[in-house]
């Protein structure tokens, strides 16, 4: 499977399509700046990463907010070649902030049904249309 990563608060056109899992989980941690490794915690192999910029501070902010934002994947699979990749599609599938990976073909067919829904009359519309998260 190949993989598309791409921001939220940009407009088509920026987005890194073909990736394998490993291209698109490295490009995810380098667009959200973040510093990263692989260790093993007892049984299970742990993600362990770091920002380089603080987070913002929401005065808003739950328990949710934050472990939506921290997240903390693990694996338990004995192999640490698969405990890696079990822990990189956990994440790409969480996303980083507004940093998102998903399938080519999902993405090709979100692409194409924007485009069908552009208006020429009203001009270009500003953003992607759609939320990745459903």
């Amino acid at each position: 499977m190949r993989y598309t990563v791409f921001d939220l608060e940009e407009d088509w056109g920026n987005d890194a399509p073909g990736l394998t899992l490993e291209e698109a989980f490295a490009r995810l941690m380098a667009l959200a700046e973040c510093d990263y490794s692989f260790a093993r915690d007892g049984a299970e192999m742990r993600l362990l990463f770091q920002r380089r910029q603080p987070q913002p501070e929401i005065g808003f902010a739950s328990d949710d907010w934050t472990d939506f934002m921290n997240p903390d994947f693990r694996s338990a699979v004995a192999d640490d070649n698969e405990a890696r990749r079990s822990i990189m599609e956990q994440m790409i599938d969480h996303g980083l902030g507004h940093y998102c990976v998903v399938p080519d073909e999902r993405y090709r067919a979100e692409q194409a049904k924007f485009s069908r829904s552009l208006d020429i009359s009203t001009g270009p519309r500003v953003g992607r249309g759609w939320k990745p998260l459903a």
